[in-house]
């Protein structure tokens, strides 16, 4: 039996797929690929089994590399639950399942261990995000962050100048109501705006 669950049937295979996606470039799937390419790379005896996490001999498969490394007892896992193998491990389920599924079955017919050693270390390389990547990414998240600090700041400058003119106890009628709002449009557009270069010094 296919330790991934993984067939031919193709329902809802995008919808798997997205998911198999967000698990290996989010946060948790990203630390654990890290870790488990240092594993791989600090094996003695590089290869790799298949169908099992670890063997009689102690030897791994992709995600039992892991397990051996921080000492994980795995004599009574279930290997055929991609769930449960997901949780002994930190990742979901989808994501063990991938692992499980390239480990296992998307090598060649005749395969050798250390063909599959070679081909997961750089199938794990592939996947983990390059330090280029993970900065823009992270300077994409700060920017964000600072356009909606900055249009707060405007939209709240615009509202205390309306209320320091018509006073803290200002009744909301539909002509001022209506007067605030746009305002606040105006701080948003005025905020948007691209701003004038700088005039050049003779």
């Amino acid at each position: 039996m296919s330790r991934s669950g993984y067939s031919d049937d193709c329902e809802g295979i995008n919808l798997w797929r997205g998911t198999v996606e967000r698990s290996l470039k989010g946060k948790r799937g990203q630390a654990f690929l890290i870790e488990l390419a240092a594993a791989m790379d600090a094996m003695l005896h590089k290869r790799l089994i298949k169908a099992e996490l670890i063997d009689a001999e102690g030897e791994c498969c992709t995600i039992g590399v892991v397990c051996k490394t921080r000492a994980i007892d795995v004599a009574q896992v279930d290997v055929t639950c991609r769930e449960t193998v997901g949780s002994l491990v930190g990742i979901s389920p989808a994501m063990a399942a991938e692992i499980e599924y390239m480990n296992d079955e998307d090598g060649p017919w005749k395969e050798t261990s250390e063909e599959r050693w070679l081909r997961m270390r750089a199938w794990v390389a592939e996947q983990i995000k390059k330090e280029a990547e993970q900065a823009k990414d992270q300077r994409g998240v700060m920017k964000e962050k600072t356009m909606k600090d900055e249009l707060a700041s405007s939209v709240r400058d615009a509202v205390e100048a309306y209320l320091a003119n018509y006073g803290p106890r200002v009744v909301l009628s539909i002509d001022n109501s209506t007067e605030l709002h746009a305002i606040i449009l105006q701080a948003i557009e005025e905020h948007d705006a691209p701003s004038s270069p700088a005039p050049e010094k003779d």
